[in-house]
């Protein structure tokens, strides 16, 4: 993996399911996805629980919110936090849409993602955490 990864190789043998199959091709948009991913990790400057967001965008864009957030994109960004091996990108950013400073200003795919990943990884304290601030955004 180390040829398809290159410097990101020591990154995801600590935080991707490493995958291989007999299709060259498939290898490669597998790991190229996550090499993308990866590049959309981003350190906020809040010094709280939600030290890392997810980008949508490699530039920035004027309709983006703090730290180049989009909601429409959370989900998807969510869902795929959910294979990473680690939960530390995964609540930062659950926790992100749920705090102060995140606007979900039009429907986005969070309360999916949400379960989705509480059925893979049984997190029910981060669920008891930010559903009582997620209720509100659409009630």
């Amino acid at each position: 993996f180390s040829g398809i990864l290159g410097a990101d190789y020591e990154w995801a043998t600590r935080n991707i399911p490493l995958f291989e199959s007999a299709n060259r091709t498939l290898d490669l948009v597998y790991y190229f996805r996550w090499r993308t991913y990866r590049s959309h990790i981003h350190p906020t400057s809040r010094g709280d629980a939600i030290p890392w967001v997810v980008t949508e965008f490699a530039p920035k864009v004027k309709w983006a919110g703090e730290y180049d957030t989009i909601s429409c994109a959370a989900g998807h960004h969510l869902a795929e936090a959910g294979w990473m091996t680690s939960s530390a990108v995964r609540d930062s950013y659950t926790r992100w849409w749920v705090s102060e400073g995140a606007d979900p200003s039009y429907y986005y795919w969070f309360a999916t993602a949400l379960k989705r990943n509480h059925d893979r990884h049984r997190n029910t304290s981060l669920l008891r955490e930010v559903v009582p601030a997620y209720v509100p955004q659409f009630l």
